[in-house]
């Protein structure tokens, strides 16, 4: 019987100085949660899903051939820990064809702008990692809301953007 390993509650912390200065991507570190290698990228001027808000997105680092199914959530804050946006939960299949999820629109870039919104122009992006279901290649099954699903049929529509 193949096995499936799910843990809970991890997170990683993104501080971002000079903020408003940033003009392309910007990745984060390499970080470990539950078992698996993780990066977040994040877009300070946009991407081509959005111009006008700060997209990010949560990428697996190794996806395995069945990959590992994730849930979510991205917390901005500003230099005083402020919460500035908390992000919907998303939730992916991490695999070789699918490595990255996440939001192309968080907080509109006009509110970044804003001196008193973003306290001396740092940026910090927490992501909350609250479940992991790492499939094993003996077992070609996820569980979705309780039921098993062949994981090569599984496709997420959510409204999380994956890569």
């Amino acid at each position: 019987m193949g096995q499936k390993q799910v843990q809970r509650n991890s997170s990683f912390r993104f501080q971002i100085n000079n903020f408003s200065e940033k003009e392309s991507a910007i990745k984060s570190q390499t970080f470990m949660s539950h078992g698996c290698e993780w990066y977040l990228y994040v877009y300070p001027k946009g991407d081509s899903r959005s111009d006008v808000h700060l997209p990010i997105y949560l990428f697996i680092a190794n996806p395995k051939s069945l990959g590992s199914e994730c849930t979510f959530q991205f917390v901005l804050l500003n230099q005083s820990n402020k919460e500035l946006y908390r992000s919907p939960i998303g939730q992916g299949l991490f695999c070789a064809k699918s490595t990255g999820y996440g939001f192309a629109q968080t907080l509109p870039h006009r509110k970044l702008r804003e001196k008193v919104f973003l306290e001396k122009d740092r940026l910090t992006v927490e992501v909350y990692i609250s479940r992991v279901e790492v499939v094993s290649e003996k077992k070609k099954t996820v569980d979705i809301n309780g039921f098993q699903v062949l994981a090569s049929q599984v496709s997420l529509k959510r409204i999380c953007f994956f890569f």
